[in-house]
């Protein structure tokens, strides 16, 4: 009796997964697999060439992680030294800006980095330029741009992991003559990286999909996957676009698996060794 009710609580929830998600997800690599046509969908010829031309995509993922981590570490390690009240309003602070539309933040940077934007007009004011400098659309303003989006996502991640920190390991460890920087070093580093290891994955995939962000700020010179894949579907060439986005879900599977295996976040729990 029990099995049949358990049956009939997984078979719908099982079944709306395999329906609305497995089967798109399967037709879809079946398109990747085809030739583009001018009248239909996906042409009759089957192809690997949608595949062959894309692997040479080049990312920011490195520099926007490592830049939101150098950065996010220092604030989040501060974050969890206050007090539980003023570490709530710190936290409250840091979330306010997610409140706040990728639209409006990504077109406030466009005022600010514009060639008449808030920045060159100052620069300019001050006689040290002549001509407006070309901050827009270009790669640093795409990096700027989605590191302070999703800086706030590594500071919580890793705050939150610091304060729930037992304090009398780092006790210990300076009572057996290990300074500060060791003790940072062997101590508070490894027993934070479930935090390190949820912020970088957070500013992974969400750097991955920041179509908005990338499109406004880097303009057509500066183009990523997510943007290659908006082109193809625009352009109509659907078994392209189909072949971008399993690149782009490949991609974000092995860089997670990356940095689980690396940053072994399941030790600190005592899941793994």
């Amino acid at each position: 009796m029990r099995t049949a009710w358990a049956s009939v609580l997984v078979v719908p929830p099982l079944a709306m997964i395999l329906i609305f998600f497995v089967a798109p997800v399967l037709y879809l690599f079946w398109v990747s697999l085809h030739e583009a046509s001018p009248s239909e969908l996906y042409g009759a010829a089957l192809t690997v060439q949608n595949y062959a031309g894309v692997l040479g995509d080049s990312f920011y993922l490195a520099i926007i992680r490592r830049l939101s981590l150098l950065i996010g570490y220092p604030v989040a390690y501060l974050v969890a030294l206050q007090p539980p009240r003023r570490r709530m309003l710190v936290l409250l602070l840091l979330l306010f800006p997610l409140m706040v539309s990728n639209v409006v933040r990504a077109y406030g940077w466009i005022a600010i980095l514009g060639r008449r934007g808030v920045l060159n007009t100052a620069v300019a004011s001050l006689g040290l330029i002549d001509a407006p400098l070309d901050l827009l659309y270009t790669v640093p303003a795409v990096v700027v741009g989605l590191m302070t989006i999703l800086l706030p996502y590594m500071v919580i991640s890793i705050a939150n992991t610091l304060s729930s920190l037992d304090r009398s390991y780092e006790e210990a460890a300076q009572a057996l003559g290990a300074g500060p920087f060791r003790t940072f070093l062997h101590v508070t580093l490894p027993l934070s990286t479930p935090g390190v290891a949820s912020g970088t994955l957070l500013v992974l995939l969400l750097t991955l999909s920041a179509y908005v962000t990338i499109t406004l700020l880097g303009g057509p010179r500066s183009k990523l996957l997510v943007s290659m894949i908006y082109d193809g579907v625009t352009a109509f060439q659907w078994p392209h676009a189909a072949a971008l986005a399993f690149v782009l879900l490949a991609l974000a599977l092995v860089l997670t698996g990356l940095i689980l295996a690396l940053l072994r976040p399941g030790r600190v729990q005592g899941i793994g060794r």
